[in-house]
Parts: structure tokens; C-alpha cells; sequence
């Protein structure tokens, strides 16, 4: 399927930023996988990490998270459910560029789902949030790391899934995928596929949890 291996490419070796007039793929990616605890909030936490040390003004972004907490957001003096691993960002890293909305523009606590159904929340209005906060931190930073929520899939039920998020930002994807051969390729096969319906081109793919003994293997039947 000539999927690529993601390696220093995707965080060049260019000592500067992006120019402000830059492509919006040039400026962010999104960073999803085949599976929940494939390792997709550890690589966003490198990807962050490797930028904000080249002296880089970053962003973080949840567009749609799943897992809430309730934070208290200073710029619109209230407190606010968001998306569990936001927190988690800002806490670690308090430079990142935006406030909490931003970064969880739409977070589902639970029963979220069945009001959408029930029409008592529009799906336009979610994505035209999604696409005003992303907006606002792609203006604001030099880059955008923007993580996915489960599986590419996660979300179809309401048409708001990763490959539909991921077109309306106009973003290029990373997937991360658990180690090895069979199982492995298969789930990318399916996440692949959901990406092409929606016409967002994947970056890259990151194996990840390989076991050193099967490093080389992998690297062999990956290419």
C-alpha cells in the first residue's frame, strides 16, 4: 500500500518555524491511531517536546475528546468540561500557545452522543468550532500538534470521526499502529481506508511497542 515510515522527516532538521503564510500542512498535523493505548498521546507528547525545544511557539489541540475534566479556563472566567488530556498538556508545558477552548473545543461527557442524535446539538456547529479554535492557534503559533481520539472511526456515529475532523482542518495524518506483521497491518489497512474516504492524506506511520528482537523485521515487511 507504500505506506511511508515516519522518522526525523516529519520534524525536519529546519532550525526555523514555518513562515506565518505557510500551507496549513506545513504548520500542523494530526497524530491518530488504529486503537486506543497504541501509544498516540505518548508521540504527541515527543512531537510537542521536540518543537517547544527549537524555541518554537506550539499549540496543542483535542478537537474532539472523549475522557472530560472540569477546568477552570482564565480567558472566559468559568470553568469548563474539557478533554481530559488538555489538562495534562497545559500543566506540563504552560507556555503552549491558546486557552483551554481552544485546545478542547468539543469535549463528550456522557450522554453527549444521544443529544446529538436527538437533534438537541448540531454537528455543524461542533465542526464549525473544531475549525474556529484551530483557526485562532494556527494564527497565534508557529505549529499545531493536533491529536486524534480513538481509532480513525471513533466519531462516525455522529459524522464527526478523525478522517472527518481531520478534512475539515485540512490536515495530513500520522498514524500510530501497535508492532507487528499480521494483526498490525490489517487495523492500518481499515484506518487507511477511512482516511482515503474522507481524502486526507496519511504522513506517516509510527510502530509502535515493537519488540527489539522484531525490529528489523518489521522495518522489512513495512516498506
Amino acid at each position: 500500500m507504500g505506506y511511508q515510515s515516519v522518522d526525523h522527516t516529519l520534524l525536519s532538521a529546519a532550525a526555523r518555524p514555518p513562515s506565518a503564510g505557510a500551507d496549513v500542512k506545513r504548520k500542523a498535523v494530526m497524530v491518530a491511531a488504529t486503537g486506543q493505548h497504541h501509544g498516540k498521546t505518548t508521540v504527541t507528547l515527543g512531537m510537542v517536546q521536540a518543537l517547544l525545544s527549537r524555541g518554537w511557539k506550539v499549540a496543542y489541540q483535542k478537537p474532539v475528546g472523549q475522557q472530560t475534566v472540569p477546568v477552570f479556563d482564565e480567558t472566559l472566567g468559568k470553568e469548563l468540561e474539557l478533554d481530559r488530556d488538555v489538562d495534562i498538556f497545559k500543566f506540563m508545558w504552560p507556555e503552549l500557545v491558546g486557552s483551554y477552548s481552544d485546545s478542547s473545543p468539543v469535549a463528550f461527557p456522557p450522554g453527549f452522543t444521544r443529544m446529538v442524535l436527538d437533534g438537541k446539538v448540531h454537528v455543524r456547529d461542533l465542526v464549525s468550532d473544531c475549525k474556529t479554535s484551530f483557526q485562532r492557534l494556527l494564527q497565534a503559533s508557529d505549529y499545531v500538534v493536533v491529536e486524534g481520539t480513538g481509532h480513525v472511526g471513533v466519531g462516525s456515529i455522529i459524522d464527526l470521526n478523525n478522517a472527518q475532523v481531520a478534512a475539515e482542518l485540512g490536515l495530513d495524518v500520522v498514524l500510530v499502529v501497535p508492532g507487528g506483521i499480521g494483526v498490525s497491518f490489517d487495523v492500518l489497512a481499515t484506518n487507511y481506508a477511512l482516511l482515503k474516504e474522507h481524502g486526507v492524506a496519511l504522513k506517516g506511520v509510527i510502530l509502535n511497542k515493537v519488540e527489539p528482537s522484531k525490529m528489523e523485521q518489521n522495518r522489512v515487511y513495512y516498506q
